[in-house]
């Protein structure tokens, strides 16, 4: 019926269609955490503290818990492809709490200027968001780090460029 060579094209055709169908099916070199679980915290610990010192303005203390915490650790079903940022955007959007930030920025990633109302420089010229993936700080965008599921994500908010927090960026 078919020559021996065009028998084989279609055997190595088969192959690599069957092949591109595994690697897809499991997500290839891409993480897959679709339906997996990471945790979320969102707060404002030294902002807090700055508010009982009263050392913030009347409209910055206003938004700022008294306790530093905007979201407590909370439990979210991941989407395929998540990365921290959307996992953020996400979560805050479906709680309603205000977030802003800066899509790709000049140094290449994504920016978070503001979580709660609570924005960078409101509490001096060196504060702003940062986060940390299961302890660790990780020295670039959020918007990066593509979740595979078990992370616990903490965005933070800093009043002194991390100082405050013992912040200490990954190598």
């Amino acid at each position: 019926m078919y020559s021996k060579k065009l028998r084989k094209v279609i055997t190595l055709i088969a192959c690599i269609v069957m092949a591109l169908g595994l690697l897809s099916a499991c997500g290839g070199n891409e993480p897959n955490a679709e339906g997996k679980k990471a945790y979320i915290t969102i707060e404002c610990k030294t902002a807090a503290e700055m508010k009982s010192a009263g050392k913030l303005k009347a409209s910055v203390a206003e938004v700022v818990p008294d306790d530093g915490i905007i979201l407590p650790r909370t439990e979210i079903t991941l989407k395929k492809g998540d990365t921290a940022l959307e996992m953020l955007l996400r979560t805050t959007r479906e709680r309603e709490i205000h977030t802003s930030y800066q899509g790709d920025t000049s140094y290449g990633a994504a920016y978070v200027e503001a979580i709660g109302n609570l924005f960078e420089k409101d509490c001096g010229k060196k504060s702003g968001w940062m986060y940390k993936v299961d302890g660790k700080y990780p020295n670039y965008g959020s918007d990066k780090l593509k979740l595979k599921g078990g992370e616990e994500i903490l965005w933070i908010y800093t009043c002194n460029n991390g100082k405050d927090i013992a912040a200490k960026l990954e190598e």
